[in-house]
């Protein structure tokens, strides 16, 4: 559940509304394959980037002196239907990363996004 989107409804609790990866995957397991669903998952996040390389490619080098010390970040909006199929809603080429509700996620991500910075010095 999107928490930034349920925040204005009467009686929103984040606690109760936004769950763990953790609690998804059990939440999953119990109707259908985690694995076939993350497979299926993987392949949007491939075909989305191969869509937007190039022109974020392009963007970078029409915009900064040295695109090649330069990164994207790109949070993507996925939905799964009743029969659990992900369906892309939207990529946002600057997502939000404040972590109101979503846990130590945007954190994690940041301190990857960190880590893979200064590993490349």
């Amino acid at each position: 559940a999107n928490g930034a989107l349920q925040s204005g409804l009467p009686g929103f609790n984040p606690a109760e509304h936004c769950i763990s990866l953790n609690q998804w995957r059990e939440a999953i397991a119990a109707n259908s394959d985690p694995k076939q669903i993350w497979h299926d998952i993987e392949n949007i996040i491939i075909e989305t980037l191969i869509a937007t390389s190039m022109p974020l490619k392009k963007a970078a080098s029409d915009l900064l002196a040295h695109p090649e010390q330069c990164f994207e970040l790109l949070g993507l909006d996925i939905m799964l239907d009743s029969q659990l199929n992900p369906w892309l809603i939207e990529c946002n080429r600057t997502p939000s990363l404040t972590t109101e509700y979503s846990g130590n996620l945007k954190l994690d991500l940041l301190k990857d996004a960190l880590g893979l910075i200064l590993s490349r010095r």
